[in-house]
């Protein structure tokens, strides 16, 4: 009798370590950050977009990997992040974004809360529209509150190969290689205001071999803006962007090789 006591009280511990081992799995974090309530695709998100402003109520969470920030001042004040089914520009109202979101992570999206914006048919997502410039920007205590940087290895992304012909809708935010361009006529990356000496976003137009013609688009706060543009042919890696149906380019990571 007495060995049975002993077995049946061995028993009771057991299954209490056993119970008090799964709680304390259930309470991390890991589970729950490995498979987020609500995660959906980048193109899931950009389809709930109606009318120009669409304000998110449900629990939409994101996932894509830095294609386009601030490190060489060409996405100012912008985030582009990126999965398998598309890409999309997240406005941030900070300065240096790439030393806590470098290109190649991965970054978590948790949008209840945050506000789509139609922008000349291209989807971007933030807060407040700006009736100027219809840009929309998180401020670093909704950054805090709203993105997580996943605690995966940067990988350097693989842009789409692609030809200027070939340019459509699925590109949009994308990042993507323009093989065998140049660019027509020689200038500056970008133009300096007559008046005020200021330094202005500039398009310049590269042609492929096939004779087709991109515009290529550089923020007046790109490191290189005032450098003149590549001579010859050679190759770019950039993010198609869309306004009002005019597809162009915006190089990403000082992507221009000739």
């Amino acid at each position: 009798m007495r060995q049975i006591v002993i077995r049946y009280k061995y028993l009771i511990l057991f299954a209490w370590v056993l119970i008090v081992g799964a709680c304390d799995h259930s309470s991390t974090l890991s589970f729950e950050e490995a498979h987020p309530t609500g995660l959906h695709t980048i193109r899931h998100l950009k389809a709930m977009a109606r009318g120009e402003v669409t304000a998110i109520h449900e629990e939409v969470v994101i996932e894509g990997v830095i294609t386009g920030n601030d490190y060489f001042g060409e996405f100012h004040q912008q985030l582009i992040l990126e999965d398998h089914s598309g890409g999309i520009t997240l406005a941030l109202g900070s300065r240096n974004i790439y030393q806590e979101y470098p290109f190649g992570s991965t970054v978590r999206i948790r949008c209840n809360g945050l506000q789509l914006h139609n922008h000349g048919g291209s989807i971007e997502l933030g807060t407040t529209p700006d009736p100027l410039y219809g840009s929309i920007a998180l401020t670093s205590e909704e950054a805090a509150r709203h993105l997580s940087r996943l605690d995966r290895p940067i990988e350097t992304p693989i842009p789409q190969t692609i030809r200027i012909a070939d340019i459509g809708p699925q590109h949009i935010d994308c990042y993507v290689h323009l093989a065998d361009v140049q660019f027509v006529g020689q200038a500056l990356w970008c133009d300096r205001d007559a008046l005020s000496g200021k330094i202005l976003p500039t398009e310049r137009i590269v042609e492929d071999s096939e004779g087709y013609r991109l515009s290529v688009r550089t923020s007046a706060t790109a490191h290189y803006a005032e450098e003149p543009l590549p001579t010859g042919r050679g190759s770019l890696y950039g993010i198609i962007d869309y306004f009002g149906g005019t597809y162009t380019l915006r190089i990403t990571q000082r992507g221009f090789f000739f």
